[in-house]
């Protein structure tokens, strides 16, 4: 069911946001859990309860969102516009709505947090619980379908074990998926930026502005270690794949 939902550009952003969602709502279900609704706020002031946090998280474009525990907060840059999602908070860059034609659309971020145990194999022995979700996401042809995605690579992100890839539909649209793992609650953390293809070149250098800030739990997150990816993203090619 979670194919029908993916249209046009947003196949990359459909493809990442439900899988991660349909996981969690089955392992919510099968454990007699209800989901929860994430809240999201904005400061208006530089009042703060977070004691080292960049000067971005005290303007009036600051967002919050509590996602199953997990607050999430980030700057909203000029031009962008930041929407309440069910599983955590999605930036655009556009002002057409979802589903509009590409061409009047820009870069997305979606960010989530999605709970460990719902990924077969997971035991507190995993070396990278980040690498270990990623790989089992990429690694099931039913659920990626027709996009094609990088083999997922592992780095840190200051003390969080992480791991990113990268996702091509092989026509209009690009995508950078990264999670990291917050071990002593067993959450997730996915933040998945799609963009055209031919914004391709501003992806990397976007990448970095719109995590400069970004904060889990009150703690910023150093975006300086968003250089364990590489600055020439080889986006797979579906097309030249299926002529070889």
């Amino acid at each position: 069911m979670w194919r029908t939902v993916i249209v046009k550009r947003y196949l990359i952003y459909g493809i990442a946001f439900i899988l991660f969602l349909s996981l969690g709502v089955s392992a919510c279900q099968a454990a007699g859990l209800t989901s929860t609704t994430p809240t999201v706020s904005q400061s208006n002031t530089s009042s703060l309860a977070f004691s080292s946090v960049s000067d971005v998280a005290h303007t009036p474009s600051w967002k919050q969102v509590d996602a199953d525990g997990v607050l999430l907060g980030i700057g909203v840059p000029l031009g962008w516009s930041a929407h309440r999602a069910q599983a955590g908070l999605l930036l655009a860059e556009r002002s057409a709505p979802i589903g509009e034609d590409s061409n009047t659309a820009g870069m997305e971020l979606h960010i989530f947090v999605s709970r460990m145990e719902q990924f077969e194999g997971f035991t507190d022995s995993v070396e990278n619980p980040a690498l270990h979700a990623l790989r089992q996401v990429v690694g099931d042809n039913d659920l990626i379908g027709n996009v094609l995605a990088t083999e997922p690579r592992s780095f840190e992100w200051d003390s969080h074990p992480a791991a990113y890839y990268l996702l091509s539909d092989g026509r209009d649209s690009l995508g950078v998926v990264i999670g990291f793992a917050l071990e002593a609650s067993e959450r997730l953390v996915v933040l998945n930026l799609s963009a055209p293809k031919d914004q391709r070149e501003a992806i990397r250098g976007r990448l970095y502005e719109l995590l400069t800030g970004f904060t889990v739990n009150g703690d910023e997150l150093n975006p300086d270690a968003l250089d364990a990816i590489p600055d020439s993203l080889a986006f797979p090619d579906i097309e030249a794949t299926n002529n070889t």
